[in-house]
Order: C-alpha cells, then sequence, then structure tokens
C-alpha cells in the first residue's frame, strides 16, 4: 500500500545539551515539499511517491555529528523514537521489497523477511553530469549483531539512461561505503552494519563481515560509537557519507531511498538526509595564478590583479575525482577590459574549455599585454558554469580579473661616504621598492628585484669592498617586468694619519708590581694595546723590567713602545749607640749610612725628640727607660725611604741614703722615714721593731712609714729597716739595712 505525506509531519529537534524535544509542523503538506527541503542545486524532481507508516518520516533539526543539523529522517520504529527516553515502537508490520531482498541475498544474510519497510522514490534530471547528497546511517543493532546474518537493510536505489545494475530496472545501490584512504572514491561495498562498525564483532565471528569485504575492518573510521545515547537512541550510527554517482546531464533519471528492519521488527535503524544536499551542481575546481606566479612561487594573496606586460596568469580546471569522461565548463567574457585588445585568452572554443577524457585538468592562459598607457584600473569578468547544457537555469561561478598599470620602481642607496683609513671596508646597499617585484611577499632565496653593481663582481643588494681611493659606486636595480634604475654613492677616503707613541719610564722603591702605561701622540683613534704580560689596555700593572708595548690604530697602523720600571736603590740605614761616660742617660749615635745627594736622613730617638742630621752625634734623655732610635733614609726626587732601628736602655747610677731617725709629731717637719734612691728597677721596704716584729711594708719608694703599725702609732725607740732593690742598668741586687730612731 503507498501513502501520500500526511499533512502535519513530525519535527525532531537536537538541542544544544544533546536532549531531544519533538513538535509538529505544518510547512510541508506535499511530497513535493518534502525532496524540496532535501534538494539542493542543479536537480528538478518529479513524481514523489512515499510508502510505509505515517509516522516513519519526517525531519530533524540539531547537529549530532559534523555539521549534521537539519534534514529529512526515515526510521523503523517511527521517527519518536530516534529521541532518547521516548518509548521505541516496534510495529513488526511485515512488508515487501524487492531491491532491499536482492541486497540482502547479495551480501549472505540468513533472512530476507522485511518489516516496517519505508520507501521514498521520485523522478529527477540532473543538470550536470553528476549526482551528489550526504546521509548518516543509523541502528540499534550495532553492539549485539555485527557480524551475525540478521542485518537491517536500507539503500539508494538510482536507475535511468547509462545505469546498468542488478536491481529493479537495472537500478544499482549508491550507497557504497567510501574508500578509507580517499573518501571521494568508493567501495563495492554496501553500507551495512556487517561493512560499517567498530571493526570487532559483537559475540558472532568474523566469518561474515569477512566474507561480505576483508577490508571491513579498516571502515570503523566511519563509525561512531552512541552506546550512551547522548544526542540520538541509536546504539550506533555511520559518519556523514556521501552517495555520489556519474550521470548524463538533462536525462530522466529514478531514485529510491528504502528501509526496513530484517528478521524481526524489534531493533530499530534510520537514515538521516542532510537538508540541500540533493544536487546535481558538479563542484567547479578550479586554481587561479597570476602572472606573478612565472617568477614567484610563492602563493601571492591577490592572484587575480594582473599588470600589463607581466608574464601570464592562468586558470587551471581539474576534474572532480567521481566524475569521468570529458568534462566541459562553458565560459562567458564581460567587462570594460577587451578581449584580443587588453588580454588575450587561451584553450577556449566556442566559449568552452574541455576538460578530455583522458587528463585530468584543463589549464586556460591569460595573457596581458602592455598598451604602455597610463590608464588605471581595467576589469574582465569570466563566468564558469558547471556545464554547458541548458536544460534549466543553474548558478555559475564568477571570477573577477583586475589589470593594473605597473607600479613605477624606485631605488635609494649609501649615502656618500667618508673613511678615516684607506683600505677599510664598507658595505655598499641599495634598498628598493615598488615596481612588480614590490607587490611580492619577501623571501629568503629571492626578492624579485636584481641588482648589477657595475665593474664589480658581486650582484646582491649588498657588498663589501675595500676602498683604496676615492671612488663612485653605480648600481642598476631591475624588477620582474625589466623597469630599471640606476644610482650611485661616493666613497672618500682621510690622508693618513701617522702613528706615534710615548712611553713612561718609572722608577719604584722596592721589588712590587707598579703601573706602568704607554700614551698616544698621534694616530687614527679606536688603539688597541698588546702588552708581553698579555693585558689589552693602555697601562698594566707589572714587575720591575722592560716591556715592549705594541699598539694599532683602526687603520691598521703599527708602532711599539718600550715603558720600564726600575727600583731606586737606596742604601740601607745602618748606626751603632754607645754609652755616654761621663752622663748615665745620654747615648752617642754614629752613622753607617753613605752621605749621599738627593738623600734625606731623618732621626726618632723615641722620646718626641729627633734630628734631620747626618751625624746628630749625642743625645740625652731626661728620664731612665728603654728607647727605639730610628734612622730614616729617604729619597727626595722619588719619595722612596727606608728605615731601621735599636733599642738602647738608659739609666742613671745606683745611689742609696736612708735618714736615721724621724719624728712623726705632725708638725709637717721630718714626720716621715723616707729613703732616697736612683738607678734603681724593684723596690720592698720592711720595718722591724726591737723584738724582730714586722711593723711596715711598702714596695713603692713614694710609699713612706709615718711611725705606724697600721693604723696604731708606735712609741719612741729604736727600730730596724731592711731594703731590697735591683740596679737597673745592670739588674744587680743590693740590700740595704740599718736602724733609725723614731722620737715623739
Amino acid at each position: 500500500m503507498k501513502y501520500l505525506i500526511p499533512q502535519m509531519l513530525l519535527w525532531l529537534s537536537f538541542a544544544v545539551n544533546a536532549q531531544i524535544r519533538t513538535a509538529y509542523s505544518s510547512s510541508f503538506n506535499s511530497p513535493d515539499d518534502i525532496v524540496e527541503m532535501i534538494l539542493g542545486e542543479g536537480v528538478e524532481f518529479s513524481n514523489v511517491i512515499y510508502h510505509g507508516n505515517e509516522y516513519s518520516m519526517g525531519l530533524f533539526n540539531g547537529t549530532f555529528n559534523r555539521g549534521f543539523d537539519s534534514g529529512l529522517v526515515l526510521c523503523t520504529g517511527g521517527i519518536s523514537s530516534v529521541i532518547p527516553g521516548n518509548d521505541v515502537h516496534s510495529y513488526r508490520i511485515p512488508g515487501e521489497e524487492s531491491d532491499l531482498s536482492k541486497q540482502l541475498e547479495m551480501i549472505g544474510a540468513k533472512t530476507i523477511n522485511l518489516f516496517n519497510v519505508i520507501t521514498l522514490e521520485f523522478d529527477f534530471i540532473p543538470k550536470s553530469n553528476q549526482l551528489q547528497f550526504d546521509y548518516i546511517f543509523a541502528s540499534n543493532e550495532y553492539g549485539s549483531f555485527t557480524c551475525s546474518r540478521y542485518n537491517d537493510i536500507f539503500g539508494f536505489f538510482l536507475s535511468g539512461p547509462g545505469i546498468d545494475g542488478p536491481f529493479e530496472n537495472k537500478a544499482k545501490n549508491i550507497a557504497l561505503v567510501p574508500n578509507p584512504n580517499d573518501s571521494t572514491l568508493f567501495t563495492n561495498s554496501p553500507v551495512i552494519i556487517n561493512t560499517i562498525n567498530s571493526g570487532r564483532p559483537s559475540s558472532f565471528d568474523a566469518s561474515l563481515c569477512d566474507s561480505i569485504d576483508i577490508n571491513w575492518r579498516s571502515y570503523s573510521k566511519f563509525y561512531v560509537d552512541n552506546s550512551a545515547m547522548t544526542s540520538i537512541s541509536f546504539f550506533g550510527h555511520t559518519t556523514p557519507i556521501a552517495s555520489i554517482a556519474n550521470l548524463i546531464p538533462c536525462k530522466t533519471y529514478h531514485i529510491k531511498i528504502a528501509l526496513a528492519d530484517c528478521g524481526d521488527g524489534l531493533l530499530n535503524s534510520a537514515v538521516f538526509l542532510k537538508k540541500n544536499s540533493f544536487n546535481s551542481s558538479a563542484k567547479i575546481n578550479y586554481t587561479i595564478k597570476s602572472n606573478m606566479f612565472d617568477v614567484f612561487e610563492t602563493p601571492w594573496e591577490n592572484p587575480k590583479h594582473l599588470y600589463e606586460g607581466c608574464g601570464n596568469a592562468s586558470i587551471t580546471f581539474k576534474r572532480p575525482d567521481s566524475i569521468s569522461g570529458s568534462l566541459a565548463r562553458k565560459i562567458l567574457v564581460s567587462g570594460a577590459a577587451t578581449n584580443k585588445l587588453d588580454f588575450n585568452l587561451t584553450n577556449i572554443t566556442n566559449g568552452v574549455v574541455t576538460i578530455p577524457e583522458e587528463d585530468s585538468i584543463s589549464t586556460v592562459m591569460i595573457s596581458v599585454l602592455n598598451d604602455s598607457i597610463k590608464e588605471g584600473v581595467e576589469e574582465f569578468t569570466l563566468k564558469i558554469y558547471p556545464s554547458i547544457d541548458d536544460c534549466f537555469e543553474i548558478s555559475y561561478d564568477s571570477i573577477t580579473f583586475k589589470i593594473y598599470d605597473q607600479p613605477d620602481l624606485f631605488i635609494n642607496t649609501l649615502e656618500d661616504t667618508l673613511l678615516e683609513c684607506s683600505d677599510d671596508s664598507v658595505n655598499l646597499w641599495v634598498n628598493a621598492k615598488g615596481g612588480m617585484s614590490g607587490l611580492l611577499a619577501s623571501s629568503e632565496s629571492y626578492s624579485g628585484y636584481e641588482y648589477q653593481w657595475l665593474g664589480e663582481e658581486e650582484s646582491g643588494s649588498s657588498q663589501m669592498v675595500s676602498v683604496h681611493e676615492p671612488k663612485t659606486y653605480y648600481v642598476r636595480v631591475s624588477d620582474l617586468c625589466n623597469q630599471n634604475v640606476l644610482d650611485s654613492t661616493f666613497i672618500d677616503v682621510l690622508p693618513a694619519r701617522e702613528l706615534r707613541l710615548t712611553s713612561e719610564r718609572k722608577t719604584i722603591c722596592s721589588d712590587h708590581k707598579d703601573v706602568l702605561c704607554v700614551n698616544i701622540l698621534s694616530g687614527s683613534g679606536d688603539y688597541t694595546y698588546k702588552w708581553p704580560t698579555g693585558y689589552l689596555d693602555s697601562c698594566t700593572q707589572v714587575y720591575p723590567g722592560l716591556y715592549p708595548v705594541v699598539v694599532q690604530d683602526k687603520c691598521g697602523h703599527v708602532d711599539t713602545a718600550y715603558a720600564q720600571l726600575v727600583i731606586d736603590s737606596i742604601p740601607d740605614p745602618n748606626f751603632v749607640i754607645s754609652k755616654v761616660i761621663s752622663d748615665s742617660l745620654g747615648v752617642r749615635l754614629i752613622n753607617l749610612t753613605p752621605k749621599l745627594k738627593d738623600l734625606q736622613y731623618s732621626w726618632d730617638f723615641g722620646d718626641s725628640n729627633g734630628s734631620e742630621d747626618h751625624q746628630p752625634s749625642t743625645h740625652y734623655f731626661d728620664d731612665a727607660g728603654a728607647y727605639f732610635i730610628r734612622l730614616n733614609v729617604n729619597n727626595i726626587t722619588n719619595s722612596c725611604d727606608q728605615e731601621s732601628g735599636k733599642w738602647v736602655r738608659v739609666a742613671p747610677s745606683y745611689q742609696f741614703y736612708a735618714p736615721q731617725s724621724f719624728t712623726p709629731n705632725g708638725d709637717g717637719l721630718n714626720d716621715t722615714f723616707n729613703p732616697y734612691m736612683i738607678g734603681h728597677k724593684d723596690y720592698e721596704l720592711f720595718i722591724y721593731d726591737r723584738w724582730g716584729r714586722q711593723v711596715f711594708y711598702s714596695n713603692q719608694l713614694d710609699v713612706v712609714w709615718d711611725g705606724r703599725a697600721g693604723s696604731k702609732y708606735l712609741k719612741s725607740g729604736i727600730y730596724v729597716y731592711m731594703i731590697y732593690a735591683s740596679e737597673f742598668a745592670t739588674g744587680l741586687r743590693f740590700q740595704e739595712s740599718g736602724t733609725i730612731n723614731l722620737f715623739r
């Protein structure tokens, strides 16, 4: 039984969050409306017939795979069951469809019993020699029945002129598996569960899949696992696949889109047809190269910009991989620029360019003529049609070329330069802009300009030259289209300046490092220095010696100076000290250091006194003690000096006196017993009474006895004293003793 499309069709919406909504739409009220929705360009259709449950075909909306956002869906369980979460219908309506049954027999299916058969068929006339549309096949038999003999089945059965297939009316099934290495080419295997799947059998062995196509595992790249059912309620589906066929333009063809459950109606399957993808406007594949590409291989961003008198442009048409035979494209020319006056076209015959059957490309050459007139931009347009047949109106590609006058070429060079040194090197350079070469992107290997330095061997945009004398250098620059400009640079050279040096001779006081320098009297500047010690500055620290210093200026002139560091030979200070016999605090000094010119002699006697005499003779100290006498010998020319010193001890002769009595009565006269001593260096005083008891002790000469023992006043009487001391000069130990009368 055949049904027309019902007045109201289900509309499925795939939301962004993968939840699916259903609604009704009244926009499609006839079979023609349904086909119109999937129709693209270059096709006229008629005689649309639908067979199947009234709710088994509808429209879908919402991306669920690679931009497949809307179109027509056929589902054996009713299109509402496509939505995750909805009830899955199992109509189990037996049916017949001869082409589907034939396809099942061809793949070795165990049963050809069909349920829930759906077909949509119509006639159409293609404008071009190619038909193409995009689809996705989905099924709930994925996951459970891969490589089994129970597969749901579908097909796109195409019949008409030039087609000789195994199905009804010599139709062929164009739902074929793409070549996994080139999806524009196809295998001979139909798209079914046993050809496109995960690449692994379910609970069956692989023999049935192998019998259909031994390469079936490599087709898993066209499979999408949807076991989570996040977008549609099928366990798996194919990626978007193109169905392509070669046709005869303007002839009538018939296509039947058929789908059915096989063996039972429990697990549903569906086919999604992309909106506006059913078309016969064969893609026009062509590549444009401007006349710039003849010289410069890097792609240029404006290939449609042409320039008078500068090479050729081209349009290369490429045969689509899926189309065989001779292929013709109709081309119409229009615009202000005139063919054969402003440009010439080749390989177009009577407005048609043809790719011969044995070739894959055909190239139209465009040569732009140079009329040497500055006339601004001129345009011409090529309208390219996908075929030469006019069975009905179809869209075309349009290419507009602009013809420009050649831009002017400009160059600038190194400014006239004055060099300070003869034989200096200078980098001569030239910058070019404009001309035809200025329109190209720069390249490390080729700038688009040619350079010629007249009288020189180099040919680049720059060169290093060594200049011996003033000279003018000329350079000519040419662009891609042989425009050329000449310019020059004058290089002058200063007269040479003699390099002259002075160096130091320095005297130091001892064998240690000091700084020596070399000075420049004249030269060309930027000097370099080389000392034998390895230093590279004008000054360096060295030990005494003679040092040659090599100096070079920026002009390469070299000279050598000799710097010297010498040690001043000051005699070592030496003197003798002797005692003055008549005065124990006096010394006699004898200076044994030679008396020489430019030497100063400075004496330091160690008691804040000194002398500048070479021979100071005798010095008297105020006090006994040890004194360090220094003699400094100084060269007044270079301030070098040397110093020597000796210790001397001086002291008075040892003398002792002690009174025989004293009167400690507080009248201020003779109240204490205080011995007098000189020439000693230590001192101890002991006082004893008549019974030998010690009543007083002191170790300092200025601590005297006042007639008391502690705080007790002693009685008048005779007392004994004992004094121990050492002579200052000799260290001899002395003992002095005696009696003293204490009177109250």
